[in-house]
């Protein structure tokens, strides 16, 4: 254990390394699956090496493990988002690149309502004047509600694990904005 500087408790917290094998993927099964029809996910986000071709960095499968919402990245480090839909939309491509090794915040609204999906990517400054980028993306599309039964993280089962750090990752009912979630 190392100790820390921390502004809580009595100003020091004990850590120790934690080992995370290069391409470990995470299967998670939520004790209640949750019925999603509007809901808005986000997660930080951090490349460490760009896939060769393209990896799967979040799956929200339904109670069949069907992939309901995919998130991949490519080669050139933008993201696509796949929501399962009645009108066989495309996947919904994010325009920025994210920077290997630099923090980035993803957003992503489903808005069953209004018919429409929004993604955003912000990524994270390293203090003042430093360029950070910004995109957001919507499409008109008719989702289709499904019961949340699990999540595979820096995984799709399909291609290769993405090779990054993923923290933060928050699923919610409601379709909220970018700056909200």
């Amino acid at each position: 254990d190392l100790p820390v500087a921390a502004p809580i408790g009595e100003g020091r917290i004990a850590v120790h390394p934690q080992p995370i094998a290069a391409g470990s993927s995470a299967h998670v099964t939520p004790k209640q699956p949750a019925m999603l029809e509007s809901f808005s996910l986000g997660l930080a986000l951090m490349p460490t090496r760009l896939p060769s071709e393209s990896a799967g960095v979040l799956v929200l499968q339904d109670e069949t493990g069907t992939a309901a919402v995919s998130l991949r990245i490519d080669a050139q480090g933008c993201l696509s988002i796949t929501v399962r839909a009645s009108d066989d939309a495309p996947p919904l491509r994010l325009p920025l690149a994210l920077p290997l090794r630099r923090w980035a915040l993803v957003s992503l609204s489903v808005d069953a309502a209004a018919g429409m999906i929004t993604a955003g990517v912000r990524i994270i400054g390293e203090g003042q004047g430093d360029p950070c980028g910004l995109a957001e993306v919507s499409q008109a599309i008719t989702p289709l509600p499904f019961k949340l039964s699990g999540m595979l993280i820096a995984s799709d089962d399909e291609g290769p694990s993405f090779d990054s750090k993923i923290d933060a990752l928050r699923v919610r009912t409601g379709a909220f904005p970018r700056e909200a979630i």
